[in-house]
Order: C-alpha cells, then sequence, then structure tokens
C-alpha cells in the first residue's frame, strides 16, 4: 500500500518533471513543438528545462502546510 507522504512527494516530484519539461515548449502552438519533436520520443529523449514557477509555488505550499498543518494564511 502507498502511504500518503509517498504520494505527496510524487506528486511533487510529479509537478517539477512537468513542469521542466513544458519548459522545452513553453509559448510554442502546437505545430512549432509538433516540428521541433516529430516524433514523441524525441521529445521523452530530450533534455529537461529549468523547472520554474509552478515548481517554485508548489514547494512552497508544501512547505507552509507542512509546518502549518491546520493551514495559515499570512505563512502561505
Amino acid at each position: 500500500m502507498i502511504s500518503r507522504i509517498d504520494s505527496f512527494r510524487g506528486a511533487l516530484i510529479g509537478t517539477m518533471v512537468g513542469d521542466s519539461m513544458g519548459a522545452l515548449v513553453e509559448g510554442l502552438e502546437a505545430a512549432p513543438a509538433g516540428l521541433r519533436y516529430p516524433e514523441p520520443r524525441m521529445f521523452f529523449e530530450a533534455s529537461p528545462g529549468r523547472y520554474g514557477a509552478a515548481t517554485e509555488m508548489t514547494a512552497a505550499a508544501a512547505a507552509s502546510l507542512v509546518a502549518h498543518p491546520e493551514f495559515d494564511g499570512e505563512d502561505m
């Protein structure tokens, strides 16, 4: 059975991976992205970009919730 902690860790890692891989095509229309990566495997073989604001915000929200499990709006 997967624990809640493992589920949260997975969600945080998934956010960072998605943010990093999405940086490769951020701001591109579907057609230019398709020209850059005509086969899906080409995209998945590419080196990820830098993670960005989505990862930073998710990590900050998670840290606040760990410190204040009952939620602290000012800390958040």
